[in-house]
């Protein structure tokens, strides 16, 4: 996998990689949360997760906003 950058925040920092997401095996943008994962999932996966109640919506929204920077 290759680092594309580390963003942080109100103390999130999101790490940005290219490569396979560790939940479904896509092979897509990546974003890991430092203290928080250890392997890196796709933006879909980490949609799943809020939906399900497993992160906060917090978090989201800053990985939200780094896919849509990684798209654009």
């Amino acid at each position: 996998m290759h680092t594309a950058r580390v963003v942080g925040e109100d103390d999130i920092m999101i790490q940005v990689e290219w490569g396979c997401c560790v939940v479904c095996g896509r092979v897509a943008w990546l974003y890991s949360v430092s203290g928080l994962t250890t392997r890196a999932r796709c933006f879909q996966c980490w949609r799943d997760a809020v939906n399900e109640g497993l992160i906060s919506e917090k978090i989201y929204k800053k990985i939200r906003e780094q896919a849509k920077e990684s798209k654009g």
